[in-house]
């Protein structure tokens, strides 16, 4: 099972980077804060951690010189313009500071370390803040490891079932789960080891949970086709949106503003709910009957 790293541009003369070692399927992958390592952690329980360094190997400055020889030359018959020699990273403006920074080394293997799982449970969620790696098991227990050290910091069961949603908040306290049974909500802070709310709220599983970007509302989202949001102050459902007729695979709020959630359905449509006016406001379909299975949002401020 291998994990591959893309430019979003077309860069002639970056080749993408695969990193390699997990044997069991992957639940997630992705980048510390600077993006100075990658983790990976695969359904077994073996976290992989990467750490970026200032070196290429041989290999790789040869891979990426013919490429980068190769587009100079074609630019030269197509433009019969000559080589400034500029790097592609030096002449290409539209790239960002960590695309640049990748040309000039690689990510290696740091270090390897195994969650111990109990009765052949498997890990199905995972998580991470600034600060902790969160994971949720199919026998119901949850984990929380240090980031830096991968270092065990906190584990209990919340239920015989499996925990099959997980989000963390903005400031990395709060951690909420959602379970099969009952459709139970459950949302822990860890510092103290204590529950802050702990509700029953769909008929169903609860399959999405997303926090706003300030976090003072957490949204949930069920087989039972509704949306819920809850205050994080006084733990109180406001509000439940019910215009879903099928199982929601997508939930997120609008970045930066949070006045509004968007979902994916089943059922075939993209809502878009305001919550200062409690209504469905849009609603996206396509011209073919489709089941969608995930959703993302743009980050930048658009509504």
């Amino acid at each position: 099972m291998t994990i591959k790293l893309f430019s979003l541009h077309k860069l002639d003369g970056f080749v993408p980077i695969t990193f390699s070692g997990n044997k069991h399927p992957i639940v997630n992958a992705f980048f510390s804060e600077g993006n100075e390592r990658i983790f990976s952690l695969a359904r077994d329980g073996t976290i992989l951690l990467w750490k970026w360094i200032e070196e290429r190997t041989k290999e790789f400055n040869e891979q990426v010189r013919f490429s980068y020889h190769k587009t100079v030359k074609r630019q030269k018959v197509e433009d019969d313009e000559e080589d400034d020699g500029e790097t592609e990273a030096e002449a290409n403006p539209y790239l960002s500071e960590f695309e640049q920074k990748i040309m000039k080394g690689r990510y290696v293997l740091e270090k390897k370390h195994k969650i111990k799982l109990e009765n052949n449970a498997k890990v199905l969620m995972v998580e991470a803040s600034k600060k902790i790696l969160a994971v949720g098991c199919s026998n119901g227990v949850f984990s929380i490891f240090n980031i830096d050290t991968l270092e065990p910091v906190h584990a209990f069961q919340i239920s015989e079932n499996k925990i099959s949603s997980l989000v963390i908040n903005s400031s990395g306290e709060w951690i909420a789960m959602g379970s099969e049974k009952l459709g139970q909500l459950f949302v822990w802070e860890w510092k103290s080891e204590s529950y802050i709310l702990k509700q029953q709220g769909h008929a169903l599983d609860v399959e999405r949970l997303t926090y706003s970007p300030d976090g003072t509302y957490l949204a949930t989202a069920g087989d039972d086709g509704k949306i819920k949001v809850w205050n994080t102050d006084n733990c109180f459902c406001f509000v439940t949106f019910s215009e879903h007729k099928a199982a929601i695979t997508g939930l997120q709020f609008l970045a930066n503003k949070g006045n509004a959630v968007v979902s994916a359905s089943k059922d075939g449509t993209v809502r878009a709910f305001d919550l200062v006016r409690y209504r469905n406001f849009r609603t996206f379909t396509t011209p073919k009957p489709v089941q969608f299975t995930c959703l993302a949002s743009d980050n930048s401020d658009i509504v």
